[in-house]
């Protein structure tokens, strides 16, 4: 318990960022590299190098995506201020052939987030909950459908109750919705 109220007094407070110089992070400086292709040559050294090369296999044989990996290694360099942003957008389809290729040098199964875009499969949680939302809604309107068709035959029938009346408006209401439905 200790542990926890520790880690909560240690998080930045609201609006901390604001209070350091400007300048003061690594991102707030001009990058360090410019050039497109030295940025791609240095990320390309990286991943040959044996040692992280095994730890990339070994990651991607875990189930983690191919362009989860490439957009991590583009945003650390963006915050150390490595590059630019622009230059990480640049360069990351590259980087991800470049994985992809390692993979299949090394026989490892990847998972390919693109492959699944392409064949129509959202594998977001996002996209399976406005799947299941959007048959939620298809479901809400069959069953507004059916509620108006049983409004309508109730209020079709002659009832010649008491309180009933036939008005006008609620002849032309009932018109539109029989043709609604």
């Amino acid at each position: 318990m200790a542990a926890l109220q520790t880690f909560q007094l240690d998080s930045p407070v609201a609006g901390q960022s604001l209070t350091s110089e400007p300048g003061a992070r690594p991102w707030e400086n001009p990058a360090q590299m410019t050039d497109t292709l030295e940025i791609l040559d240095e990320y390309a050294g990286l991943l040959m190098d044996p040692e992280k090369t095994n730890r990339l296999m070994e990651i991607l044989e875990s189930g983690f995506p191919v362009s989860d990996i490439v957009d991590s290694m583009t945003l650390a360099g963006v915050m150390n201020g490595k590059h630019s942003i622009d230059n990480a957008v640049i360069i990351s389809p590259h980087l991800h052939d470049i994985v992809v290729e390692l993979a299949k040098v090394y026989k490892v199964d990847y998972k390919d987030v693109e492959d699944a875009e392409n064949k129509n499969e959202d594998v977001s949680l996002l996209a399976s909950a406005k799947r299941e939302d959007s048959q939620n809604i298809k479901n809400l309107e069959l069953r507004e459908k059916e509620l108006i068709k049983n409004y309508v035959s109730a209020m079709s029938e002659n009832s010649s109750g008491l309180m009933s009346r036939n008005n006008t408006k609620d002849v032309e209401l009932l018109d539109t919705a029989k043709e609604e439905a």
